[in-house]
């Protein structure tokens, strides 16, 4: 296929000036969970133009391919956000702390990240892969999905795979419809998605007023997360069908619709540019935007103009199609744009030859028995490779092979045991591998298995009557027991339901603020992840209460916020001392309860939680947070603190 080199900038360029528009004004109304009702989009502008991790991101990547040249890997998406980009927040920081921890894509985006890895994180930025990769939807989804599975699973990865494939296509027709069917043809037909973009193309046919359709879409797929993926990817695919691709309409309809409103007023804004180019955009909106980037990462973009941006991208477009994208040929390329690609090219080093990738079973976990790892040493070589492979690590190693053969355009796994080392499961275990090939070349890779939560479970407790309305047991005392239902009060609730208090002490507390008791028969938990769920408790019994012990320490003096969600009421004791209690109930949300401030070092420190389980749904969630996460801004650090680990009693 033959793509002209100025229909390829056009489409580019309004690509992300779309982009930049739409974030800007859709910014103010991000988590607004409610039908707006506005009428006039040149009064949403706000005073300020600030930066958007939507663009932001797509910044970096895009450094990363003119440095490492259009193919992606794992490696270096992980390698170019850590050196890059800052954010660290939420679906962003729990990737982080995975890599922090030697722990790689895809699990990167699943392990320890259940609250936001079906977020909208990953499908914002999915255009770059698109306009890198033209007329090329099955290679602009491949890319969109390792870059979604860094951070994010399933129906996230799904939503950037699709819009990745969108603006692809975009650069083949103009006509919306056929682009949404070839872009479904990349993505899971079982998957929520699919569904969702079959669902909002017959509500949209319908032709029904956009509240109305909005009532549909958020009694099917509504979700309490403002940036759940799926409600989210229906309200940028209505915006699309509904404004008829007119820029003006999509953004009124999208702060309309709410949620998380500047992603899907970008998502939808970005794909509009590329389907129709800068040309066609508004000039007064392009003028009222200008053309330089308002950027917060750090990229060679900082402080250039989206012109400069597209360029770029259509620069790597263009070696694309020299290399991995051949279908697709790029005709009238300016001589001293073809200068600059080639130049470019015939810089670069060629990519290592041996390759490492860490393989993740049941066990890789560090308990008080053990993990067990799987790395695979890949030779792309065409001639074997003879050498040593040496593990070293922080914890107690063996390796099923020292020695080892690896013959041509091959691979061969070393099964690594790994064992605790003293009385801590450090939440941080890394293990560096080095493999030495017998011509003297070294080749080294970092993994790494996370230390379990040892928790000690008390319970569970209940009344059996309510014991706030009654001094003694009203079916049950010396004088008489009878059936509850003949007793006075809400007595009968008993026969299908228990009482718990969250300030009545079912047991010492103070004994268990200092030691384990160990009459009242407490059961340990191993806890890969942050959150204790209902089937880490192996409890059936509901409306009780449990309490959970665990001694923590820090490798140094630490100090931090704690961050907590728990869908039920809860106390938290550190040493004794109450340092957070809620007595709400709802969805759990990490971030829910904040406690600041909090000092820890070498001294293991006794916490103890007390917390109603109402039910089989019940979570708790704990996390030690930096401090000034919001204001150092370090790029490669997630928020999430990594130095701590439980003290194997």
């Amino acid at each position: 296929m033959r793509l002209d080199y100025n229909v390829l900038l056009d489409k580019t360029y309004g690509t992300f000036v779309g982009k930049t528009i739409a974030g800007v004004l859709g910014a103010p109304f991000e988590a607004h969970k409610a039908w707006g009702d506005f009428n006039d989009p040149d009064m949403l502008w706000p005073d300020k133009l600030y930066p958007n991790d939507d663009l932001d991101i797509q910044l970096v990547f895009l450094d990363m391919m003119l440095n490492e040249g259009p193919k992606v890997t794992y490696e270096k998406i992980a390698k170019y956000w850590k050196e890059r980009c800052w954010y660290n927040f939420c679906e962003y920081g729990s990737f982080l702390n995975n890599e922090q921890r030697g722990i790689h894509a895809p699990l990167s985006g699943k392990f320890n990240n259940s609250y936001w890895f079906e977020d909208q994180g990953c499908p914002i930025r999915a255009e770059v892969w698109g306009v890198t990769s033209p007329c090329n939807i099955e290679l602009a989804g491949e890319h969109a999905r390792m870059d979604g599975s860094s951070d994010h699973i399933g129906e996230s990865v799904y939503a950037e795979m699709f819009w990745a494939a969108c603006t692809s296509y975009a650069y083949v027709t103009d006509d919306f419809d056929e682009i949404v069917q070839k872009a479904l043809s990349v993505i899971n037909p079982q998957s929520d998605i699919y569904k969702i973009a079959l669902e909002v193309k017959e509500l949209a046919e319908l032709d029904k007023p956009l509240k109305s359709m909005w009532i549909e879409i958020v009694r099917r797929w509504g979700c309490e997360d403002f940036s759940d993926a799926r409600i989210n990817f229906a309200f940028a695919l209505l915006t699309l069908y509904y404004s008829k691709l007119d820029i003006k309409k999509a953004v009124l309809c999208t702060i309309n619709l709410g949620w998380d409103v500047d992603c899907t007023c970008g998502i939808a804004s970005a794909l509009i540019g590329t389907i129709k180019g800068n040309n066609a955009l508004p000039n007064d909106w392009k003028e009222r935007i200008g053309d330089n980037l308002t950027c917060d990462v750090n990229t060679t973009f900082k402080d250039k103009t989206i012109l400069e941006f597209s360029k770029a991208c259509c620069e790597v477009a263009i070696e694309s199609s020299l290399t991995i994208n051949k279908d697709l040929e790029i005709i009238n390329i300016p001589s001293d744009v073809m200068d600059r690609v080639k130049k470019r090219m015939a810089s670069r080093k060629e990519e290592s030859l041996i390759s490492f990738e860490t393989v993740y079973g049941e066990d890789f976990v560090l308990t008080e028995e053990g993990a067990k790892i799987t790395v695979k040493v890949i030779n792309k070589k065409e001639t074997a490779q003879y050498g040593e492979i040496k593990a070293e690590s922080s914890c107690n190693l063996s390796i099923d092979r020292c020695r080892v053969k690896i013959p041509p355009m091959s691979e061969i796994d070393i099964n690594i045991n790994v064992f605790p080392k003293g009385n801590v499961l450090w939440n941080k275990n890394l293990i560096n591998i080095t493999f030495e090939t017998d011509d003297g070349e070294v080749y080294t890779y970092q993994t790494g298995t996370p230390g379990a939560h040892l928790w000690k479970v008390y319970g569970p407790y209940w009344d059996y009557y309510n014991k706030e309305e009654f001094d003694i047991c009203p079916f049950r005392n010396h004088k008489e027991n009878y059936n509850p239902c003949a007793g006075p009060g809400d007595c009968s609730r008993s026969m299908f339901h228990n009482w718990t208090l969250l300030d009545r002490e079912y047991l010492d507390e103070k004994r268990l603020f200092k030691e384990d008791i160990f009459e009242e028969e407490p059961y340990q938990i191993e806890v890969a992840e942050d959150i204790i769920r209902c089937e880490d408790l192996d409890l059936r019994l509901n409306e009780s209460l449990v309490y959970f012990t665990g001694n923590i320490v820090f490798d140094k003096e630490t100090e931090c916020n704690i961050f907590i969600g728990a869908n039920s009421p809860f106390v938290l004791y550190i040493d004794g001392e109450k340092v957070q209690e809620s007595n709400k109930y709802g969805t759990y949300a990490p971030h829910d309860n904040v406690t600041t401030n909090m000092k820890f070092d070498t001294t293991p420190k006794r916490f103890v939680i007390k917390i109603l389980k109402p039910n089989n749904d019940f979570k708790f969630g704990m996390q030690f947070i930096l401090t000034d996460w919001t204001m150092d801004k370090e790029h490669g650090v997630s928020y999430i603190l990594d130095n701590y680990g439980f003290v194997i009693d």
